[in-house]
């Protein structure tokens, strides 16, 4: 019996985009999929270690502030970090469901309190259609949904037995919006913020303000470290070694690639854009070709090639 051909190692169930990042707590067969690359495990144990008692009567909520350049795996870390979180949760008959208030500011230029008032009001607009709330508290949400300081700190009493609540939130560039939410942050609540700006004096300034409440959970996603490529690649290609035929690829290849990717999601992109581009060479896509760094070369000319969307140079 003839082993059919895999479309593409590199391409991830679910997903119709290599730039979209894993999210376990919407598609579970992601949860297994991930690679420790730039130092995202210790990122993610970081996480575990400190939302542990989440949700145990008592605790605090808390405010996990993922931070890491531009396509470096943030999105992906906290999607890993909440997937974790509903297993473990569950483990204790608590039920996580989670508002994506990201969406909230998409193309609009706002200051900080507009910026707050806008996702409030979106957040309250996503609670009215589920029933995570008891109903007499959500209609005075609904109330005061302009009133960041009269919704947030009031959720966790108000939340329906046996849930915990998370919100994600807009990324920022802002250190006082993030501290405004850590202030806010309620009891059986978890706000997720990502940031690509922070520089250390600015996490000086959340750290120093939220030390004091225990709310804060900060991981931080770095650059490719040595042998992240291969270690990536690796994955990929054995995990579908039983599925079906396809080129693999060689070690010197593997080797000349190190450290010209600086992120994961470059490193994403350049895979799944290489294998696509050998489908359409039906004669090389298979078992005895090896993927060189000429056809990575290739991919790449050719992305470089492309005209931007609206057509400018």
């Amino acid at each position: 019996m003839t082993a059919r051909t895999v479309d593409n190692p590199f391409a991830v169930p679910k997903l119709t985009d290599p730039k979209q990042p894993l999210c376990p707590w919407r598609h579970p067969e992601h949860r297994d999929l991930y690679v420790d690359l730039d130092h995202t495990q210790e990122a993610y144990e970081e996480f575990t270690q400190q939302a542990a008692t989440l949700g145990s009567p008592g605790e605090d909520g808390k405010l996990l502030l993922v931070t890491g350049d531009t396509g470096c795996g943030k999105t992906a870390v906290a999607n890993r970090c909440l997937g974790w979180l509903e297993k473990t949760l569950a483990a204790r008959e608590l039920k996580v469901e989670i508002v994506d208030a990201r969406p909230a500011l998409l193309g609009q230029t706002l200051s900080m309190t507009e910026r707050l008032t806008t996702v409030c009001d979106y957040v309250v607009g996503q609670l009215e259609g589920e029933d995570f709330l008891v109903p007499a508290d959500l209609n005075r949400f609904v109330e005061n949904r302009a009133f960041p300081a009269r919704v947030y700190p009031h959720l966790g009493r108000s939340l329906v037995r046996g849930i915990v609540l998370v919100i994600l939130l807009p990324s920022t560039e802002l250190a006082q919006e993030v501290i405004r939410y850590g202030g806010w942050v309620s009891k059986r609540t978890l706000f997720v913020v990502e940031s690509a700006h922070f520089e250390d004096k600015h996490l000086k300034v959340i750290d120093n303000e939220l030390k004091d409440y225990g709310r804060l959970v900060r991981i931080h996603v770095g650059k490719l470290k040595e042998g992240d490529f291969a270690r990536f690649a690796n994955d990929r290609l054995t995990r579908h070694a039983q599925a079906g035929e396809y080129p693999l690829m060689s070690e010197e290849t593997l080797h000349s690639l190190e450290g010209r990717l600086l992120s994961v999601s470059q490193l994403q992109i350049v895979l799944h854009g290489t294998y696509e581009l050998l489908k359409t060479k039906p004669l090389e896509y298979g078992p005895t070709t090896l993927v060189t760094e000429q056809h990575i070369s290739e991919f790449q000319q050719r992305e470089a090639r492309r005209e931007p969307p609206d057509g400018r140079e």
